[in-house]
């Protein structure tokens, strides 16, 4: 019976220990995207927080609408890389809790889903939105 329990206290000190590194390796896990062509490259953290925004002189030409939009789109693609990246890390870590690891994928999931296309093709272009909300508003005018 002790021995039981000595087995069983070491497996709970080896599962501890194993969600420990679990934890400080998901604190390091990073997804960085880049749009418009490479002129914006965003990082986010395992939070889906950005932690990094680089900007290439190219942006200087880009309306602001697009340049925002651009920006957004590629937080949405380094956020949507996070869930795979964290399932990974857990199956190496904790592979045996797949209730766990399907708990954590799913909420990935949901809060970073995969960028829709209809989405990236609607800020596809430098011009176009602000252009026809200005000609609509032009037409309006008396």
């Amino acid at each position: 019976m002790e021995r039981q329990i000595d087995q069983w206290a070491a497996q709970v000190h080896d599962k501890a220990r194993r969600y420990q590194e679990l934890k400080e390796d998901l604190a390091a896990i990073s997804s960085t995207a880049t749009a418009a062509n490479g002129a914006i490259k965003v990082t986010v953290g395992a939070s889906g927080l950005l932690t990094n925004l680089e900007l290439t002189e190219d942006v200087r030409t880009m309306r602001a609408h697009y340049l925002a939009a651009q920006i957004m789109d590629a937080i949405r693609k380094a956020q949507s890389t996070l869930g795979a990246q964290v399932t990974e890390l857990m199956q190496q870590r904790v592979g045996e809790d797949t209730q766990s690891i399907a708990v954590v994928a799913a909420n990935y999931a949901r809060q970073f889903p995969q960028p829709d296309e209809q989405d990236e093709g609607r800020v596809a272009d430098n011009d176009g939105i602000l252009d026809s909300l200005r000609g609509s508003a032009t037409r309006r005018s008396p």
